[in-house]
């Protein structure tokens, strides 16, 4: 009986070893990937901020002071751009709400991801391998289809505000 025991047990980490190294590639390619995209979510969200910042600092200066005695009609069109501006800013909030939801997702993934990598080095990996792979790829292919969206919601929100700033400054100007 135990000539059979230290067979099986070399026989089966042999196996859990070659598991690894059978998927070593695209281990590999994952893991590249994965750090270009992390890198990418991350500069992403940076400058979400920013320009969530940079829209409330821009709404906090449109304002109709009585000393340039606008016209009531331009104090009017002033107040319905600060609305614009702060729908904007509500808009980039919500947002901001679904990136911080994605990255928290995207930190849990790349947990995994690391211990994939780990494997390479240790031969040991619990859990099906190509289950996992497939589903970081997702992960992966969502997050490129998440930025090209987020970025054309940023971009829109941005020129609405820009637009809104530059007729604020039109009608501030004396007439």
């Amino acid at each position: 009986m135990r000539k059979w025991i230290i067979p099986c047990v070399l026989t089966i980490g042999l196996w859990a070893c070659n598991a690894v190294n059978k998927h070593r590639e695209a281990i590999e390619d994952l893991v590249s990937q994965w750090q270009t995209s992390t890198q990418a979510v991350q500069a992403f969200a940076t400058n979400l901020q920013t320009e969530y910042s940079a829209a409330q600092d821009i709404l906090s200066g449109m304002s109709a002071p009585d000393s340039l005695a606008l016209p009531a009609e331009t104090v009017s069109k002033i107040g319905e751009l600060r609305d614009e501006t702060q729908s904007q800013i509500t808009s980039l909030g919500g947002l901001q709400q679904t990136v911080d939801a994605f990255v928290t997702e995207w930190t849990t993934k790349a947990t995994i991801v690391n211990n994939l990598n780990n494997s390479l080095e240790t031969g040991d990996f619990e859990g099906d391998i190509p289950a996992t792979l497939a589903n970081l790829k997702q992960t992966l292919n969502q997050s490129a289809a998440n930025l090209g969206e987020w970025t054309g919601q940023l971009n829109e929100a941005k020129g609405a505000i820009a637009k809104a700033y530059q007729t604020y400054q039109g009608l501030r100007k004396p007439m």
